[in-house]
């Protein structure tokens, strides 16, 4: 797991996985492409989690539009690794109790080596694993390092609110994705 270099230590961690029917390389394909506001519960979650950064910075982006992992990127993740079929992994570094996350913008390398205190590291992947010719496991792992006391205590309070909306959002996640390459398996 590529996740392992970037986050080998972690505080907190979250693990989701669907089966699907397709071949892998095929499911890789859809993690690119899949549209999260299709989801109108995941269109929420994350309109929420950025209503402060939206407030602060003036952006009045529509909430209803295609959210991708490329929109990801533009919002502050860091585009770790990229290995197809296998792995994606995503990081970001803040401190993400503040309501506006404090976000901190650095190159992949440095990523591993970040060690600010008050900060978080977190790491996110999405996995795809051969289970058979036309059949994979999709999952996806979230970590969480804590810098420093402080952080990890803060970091605490604020995961306790919202692990539970986090792992909804990454179960539809891996959701959307196996009905979109169940439906494009099915039709070649």
């Amino acid at each position: 797991m590529l996740l392992n270099h970037f986050l080998p230590k972690y505080h907190f961690s979250e693990f989701h996985a669907c089966e699907v029917r397709a071949p892998a390389q095929h499911l890789y394909r859809q993690i690119k492409r899949v549209d999260m506001g299709r989801s109108r519960i995941v269109r929420g979650l994350l309109a929420a989690r950025m209503l402060p950064h939206r407030l602060q910075t003036g952006n009045t982006a529509d909430a209803g539009r295609t959210i991708t992992f490329e929109d990801f990127v533009s919002l502050g993740f860091i585009p770790l690794a990229d290995s197809p079929p296998d792995e994606m992994v995503l990081g970001l570094i803040g401190q993400f109790w503040k309501p506006a996350a404090r976000l901190r913008a650095i190159s992949p390398e440095a990523f591993r080596d970040f060690a600010e205190s008050g900060y978080c590291k977190a790491g996110w992947n999405i996995q795809v694993r051969p289970l058979g010719s036309n059949i994979s496991e999709l999952s996806t792992t979230t970590r969480i390092f804590c810098l420093g006391t402080r952080a990890r205590v803060h970091f605490t309070f604020y995961w306790g609110l919202v692990r539970p909306f986090s792992g909804l959002i990454r179960r539809i996640l891996l959701q959307l994705i196996r009905q979109e390459a169940e439906t494009a398996s099915a039709g070649n």
